[in-house]
């Protein structure tokens, strides 16, 4: 890819899904329960999924970046959030991708998870590993 290509927008949106139990064989092991990947695992039934996605700003491309099960509570929603954020973006950079916007809904813990980077009714840049990052919000839900 040109660097040019690299550029891209972070979509993030936390999602409910069906709880549900699988015996995964190639691994021997019960997925469906909270996995935070690197910060441990629950054994509570997830009902929810954090999700992140790229989408390429100048060449149209989509990639699902990482997606984390968990269980709805506010408190833990918000912190793994902040910390699911920043080390996607930490890490995109190593990949040779510049992000240069995040795009999410207007949910309560989008919206305090980005005023922990600075982001506000009057500012909606944060800066991240000295670069500056557009926080935006789905169009759809500003008109709500």
């Amino acid at each position: 890819m040109s660097d040019k290509d690299r550029v891209y927008c972070l979509m993030f949106d936390v999602m409910s899904i069906r709880e549900h139990l699988y015996f995964n064989q190639k691994i021997y092991c019960i997925e469906g329960f909270e996995d935070f990947e690197t910060h441990g695992k629950a054994s509570t039934i997830s009902n929810l999924a954090l999700v992140f996605m790229l989408r390429g700003l100048y060449k149209m491309w989509k990639q699902p970046g990482a997606y984390y099960l968990n269980r709805r509570s506010t408190k833990v929603e918000i912190f793994f959030l902040l910390n699911f954020l920043m080390e996607f973006l930490d890490t995109c950079p190593s990949a040779g991708l510049e992000v240069v916007s995040t795009l999410c809904d207007m949910g309560v813990n989008s919206v305090k998870a980005l005023k922990q980077f600075g982001v506000s009714k009057k500012t909606h840049f944060f800066r991240f590993l000295d670069q500056e990052i557009s926080a935006r919000f789905e169009p759809p839900h500003l008109l709500k």
